[in-house]
């Protein structure tokens, strides 16, 4: 099985909110009320985002430096 990287932009809004938009599939994005919370939405939400067909197994997520993600599945 192939490796796919997804690099998110990661955001803190002032009110505590984070949120990630997904680079490689604009439109594909996800919140959460702390970090752990954003990487569980943020896998779903690329799962969603994916064709038929195409499954994302057994994925890790990386915070790299403040302003960006890393989802590999």
């Amino acid at each position: 099985m192939a490796t796919v990287r997804f690099t998110a932009r990661f955001v803190e809004e002032p009110d505590g909110t984070d949120w990630a938009g997904v680079k490689e599939s604009p439109g594909c994005f996800a919140s959460g009320h702390d970090f752990d919370g954003l990487k569980e939405t943020l896998v779903e939400a690329i799962r969603l985002c994916l064709p038929d067909g195409v499954e994302l197994s057994e994925p890790s997520v990386e915070r790299l430096g403040e302003a960006r993600i890393l989802v590999t599945g």
